[in-house]
């Protein structure tokens, strides 16, 4: 099964500031929801990145990880996507985790006035085997809370 969510929120920043911690793939873990792990694999250039993440699934799930290429287009001074897409084959199986094989996120930030920017986050994937489907279903409506309220907290450091 594939699964998609949603999460817009305005906060006050810098369109920079917030490109510069999403892009910061070591730190995911210290913000985006239910992510044990994160490192950085190979920086292809200064817009192109090859991410891994572990992400934490209640029991009875096994946690998941996710391998990752990152690329960053600005579109203007004011607007900038980055894309996160699945990419399982890039790094070798862990032991002990699901492979998350298909996915793809996309980070949207705009300026919106001084000092206020909009995130429109989405994220579509396919969890893999054994993941109870109202067990996905609850971990995505507190992640996207969660998300907004630690990337806003985590701007203000």
């Amino acid at each position: 099964d594939y699964y998609e969510f949603r999460t817009v929120f305005t906060t006050k920043s810098t369109i920079y500031k917030a490109k510069k911690l999403i892009s910061n793939i070591a730190n995911l873990k210290n913000w985006l929801p239910s992510t044990l792990e994160s490192k950085l694999l190979k920086k292809e250039s200064d817009t192109e990145f090859y991410g891994y993440t572990v992400s934490d699934a209640p029991w009875p799930a096994s946690d998941r990880d996710l391998v990752f290429k990152m690329t960053i287009k600005r579109h203007s001074s004011k607007s900038y996507t980055i894309t996160l897409k699945g990419e399982p084959d890039y790094y070798p199986l862990q032991s002990g985790k699901v492979r998350v094989k298909e996915y793809i996120a996309v980070w949207k930030i705009d300026l919106i006035d001084d000092n206020l920017i909009e995130i429109d986050y989405t994220a579509s994937f396919d969890p893999g085997s054994s993941y109870p489907n109202w067990l996905i279903k609850n971990s995505m409506i507190e992640a996207r809370m969660e998300t907004s309220l630690n990337f806003r907290k985590e701007l203000e450091k």
